[in-house]
């Protein structure tokens, strides 16, 4: 495929997602989406708690916000200074009156921006967070992008959806509506991709016999079945390690950013 063959499948990649998210926000079919992650408590919980402990006045990066800047948020509330980007207009006009509600305007920018193409220097944050992002993004350009723009020292944690539950992927199959074309849920290869541009590559699997409590999501019931199937899974994990190869949400944490000099040249990982 030739240099502007590439060029323009990325533009097409980029527009596709925008189109959908732009709609998806618009109509609202993301909080229908969201709602299965009712019972994704545990990982979530998890993510809030591992910014709240990284954050130590150093600039912080959401990296794509959505409408619902979870990150930017707790951050904010710590008395971070945040930077949030998306590349959906419709979703930073959300965010923004998100930011407003909690009374916290002042303390989060907004910008609409391409992920895989930040407008930032060098070094420029050292904490950065994402909430269900790099799974739509080509990981080769968004590792490089988070390794550059994350200072020395500095962190990055993502909570994202792993594509090696038997479960989920039938659930995926099924309803193709949900989902963009080119996301893609996250596998161990793409862990191995990320030990390419960070020195230090910590991950934790959440979710497995809990999402058998996401049809009583709505009824009496929930709150009990889910803390026990919660229960449940922390105690299965412990117990059998490969059981955690089918979690359904992973939280990393990326730290260590290699140097320029010892990243993989644009497209060399995945070569």
């Amino acid at each position: 495929m030739s240099e502007h063959e590439t060029v323009q499948d990325t533009r097409s990649r980029i527009d596709r997602e925008r189109e959908f998210h732009d709609r998806a926000f618009a109509e609202g079919l993301r909080g229908k989406n969201d709602s299965y992650y009712d019972v994704a408590t545990t990982s979530r919980d998890w993510y809030r708690e591992l910014l709240r402990r990284s954050y130590s006045g150093q600039r912080v990066l959401e990296y794509g916000c959505g409408d619902n800047p979870n990150g930017s948020l707790v951050l904010a509330e710590c008395g971070a200074d945040v930077t949030a980007v998306d590349l959906s207009p419709v979703a930073v006009e959300r965010a923004r009156v998100a930011a407003r509600g909690r009374g916290l305007q002042d303390r989060i920018e907004f910008k609409i921006m391409n992920a895989e193409t930040l407008e930032f220097p060098d070094d420029s944050f050292g904490l950065i967070c994402g909430n269900g992002i790099v799974h739509h993004l080509d990981l080769d350009t968004a590792f490089a992008e988070v390794a550059r723009v994350l200072e020395p020292g500095g962190i990055a944690i993502f909570r994202e959806p792993m594509g090696t539950n038997p479960a989920v992927n039938l659930y995926r199959r099924l309803t193709p509506a949900e989902r963009t074309d080119d996301e893609h849920p996250l596998v161990m290869s793409d862990l191995e991709l990320a030990r390419r541009y960070f020195g230090r590559v910590r991950a934790r699997r959440f979710h497995l016999s809990v999402l058998a409590a996401i049809p009583v999501r709505h009824t009496r019931v929930f709150p009990y079945l889910h803390r026990a199937l919660d229960a449940a899974d922390r105690a299965i994990m412990r117990a059998i390690p490969p059981a955690r190869g089918w979690g359904w949400l992973i939280v990393m944490e990326l730290s260590e950013p290699r140097p320029a000099a010892q990243r993989p040249a644009p497209g060399a990982a995945t070569a």
